[in-house]
């Protein structure tokens, strides 16, 4: 393993999450957020200092619902479900 790199963060079992999001945050700060083993945001900058620290601290359930609104892909679900987020 990289040393720059943390490992993926993965879910607790049994956590209600279909296909969840992985994250690595690199030696430079950004944030890489994968999912299916695909990168498929990655964040820099003043966002990614903000985002970091804050999924290093959540639980599985928040890092998912942060990972989620990051990449702009946590309204679908209740989008299509009719329900307000």
């Amino acid at each position: 393993m990289d040393a720059g790199i943390d490992p993926i963060a993965q879910p607790k079992e049994g956590a209600n999450v279909a296909e969840p999001f992985g994250f690595r945050v690199t030696a430079e700060g950004t944030v890489r957020v994968q999912r299916r083993g695909r990168t498929v945001k990655v964040i820099s900058g003043s966002a990614a200092a903000k985002l970091a620290p804050q999924l290093e601290e959540a639980d599985d359930e928040t890092v998912q619902a942060l990972l989620q609104r990051a990449t702009g892909n946590y309204r679908r679900g209740a989008e299509q479900m009719g329900r307000d987020v």
